[in-house]
């Protein structure tokens, strides 16, 4: 072995040994800064809004994280309008044959509340299959999901709102001696249940510890209208509804980021009002007056879909279509896919 190769053969070992530099690993994406209140964000009042026609009218709606929108139209079926519009589809026929509220859960299933045989249902979009929840129920109206799973529901003609486990039926009552509560919503930290009464004006708040118990139900806001008591409620004609009850029909509720409460007021043959809070005892303020009678509910876009995280969508009942407000501030946080 000449010198040359020895010196080849010593360094070899020492080479192959050597440790090379650990490819980098990549950086992971920044935690991204959770939305805030941002009370210099709102538009001026009343807001400015545009009509989305081609939605299917029905008594709510619940917006998917695609941007899909599904609804109970007036033949009972649960049906999808596609993100973007176009022609609705049916996914599961004669769900029901009379509905209230829709909520999205988080797994991707959707509560309808099934006024027609007093029961809560989960439907799930992919299949068409629906099951029951919970039946023996007194009008469930309005209906929403916690972030922890578990939903809320309205019992109009029992004064009364449950918490429900939407997989077993499981329930708690969590307010009674209501006057027909109807929509429900939550506070932006997830601690308060809002509820509306439909003729009684006023808004009730439910404070909820992290089990989800409640504390005593007191009153957060009222347009000081509604039924005083003096005639039968069972004898209301619809058609006279503003001027026996004026302000008094709240049906759809909602919250947005800093914690205003949005209610919308049913006026048959009026206009639809919708109405804002900001704090508790203050005064309604009007956000819009939309030219439309019944509109039963609302929910903040989702930036999806083309629906507008700033924006509030309020549906018709009765028109086949839905309003946008262009607010300014977002909405609370979803329980599906919060912000």
């Amino acid at each position: 072995m000449n010198t040359k190769t020895l010196a080849l053969t010593l360094l070899l070992p020492l080479a192959v040994g050597c440790p090379t530099d650990p490819e980098p690993e990549p950086t992971p994406d920044p935690t991204p800064e959770p939305a805030r209140c941002d009370p210099d964000a709102y538009e001026a009042l009343p807001v400015e809004f545009e009509r989305i026609d081609g939605i299917v009218s029905a008594e709510d709606f619940a917006l998917a994280p695609d941007g899909g929108l599904f609804s109970i139209d007036e033949d009972g079926n649960f049906i999808r309008n596609p993100p973007g519009g176009g022609s609705p589809e049916v996914i599961s026929p004669g769900v029901t044959t009379e509905s209230a509220g829709i909520t999205w859960m988080p797994d991707g299933k959707v509560v309808v509340a099934d006024v027609s045989r007093g029961a809560l249902l989960l439907v799930d979009p992919e299949t068409g299959g629906s099951s029951p929840i919970l039946s023996g129920l007194s009008y469930p109206n309005g209906v929403e999901v916690h972030r922890d799973g578990w939903i809320v529901v309205a019992e109009q003609d029992a004064g009364q709102v449950r918490r429900v486990d939407p997989y077993t039926g499981d329930f708690v009552v969590l307010a009674t001696g209501l006057f027909a509560p109807n929509g429900v919503t939550f506070s932006p930290d997830w601690e308060t249940a809002y509820v509306g009464s439909f003729g009684g004006g006023t808004v009730h708040a439910i404070p909820l510890d992290e089990d989800g118990a409640a504390g005593p139900a007191e009153e957060y806001a009222s347009t000081g209208e509604g039924w005083d008591g003096d005639d039968d409620w069972d004898d209301w004609d619809q058609d006279d509804w503003g001027e026996d009850f004026g302000a008094g029909g709240l049906d759809g509720i909602a919250v947005d980021l800093c914690g205003y409460v949005y209610v919308t007021v049913y006026e048959a043959g009026g206009e639809g009002n919708i109405l804002r809070v900001t704090e508790q005892g203050a005064e309604f303020e009007v956000v819009a007056n939309l030219p439309a009678g019944w509109v039963p509910n609302m929910e903040f876009g989702h930036g999806n879909g083309g629906y507008d995280a700033r924006t509030l969508y309020v549906n018709t009942r009765d028109q086949d279509s839905i309003f946008a407000l262009s607010i300014g501030a977002l909405g609370r946080p979803r329980a599906d896919a919060g912000r």
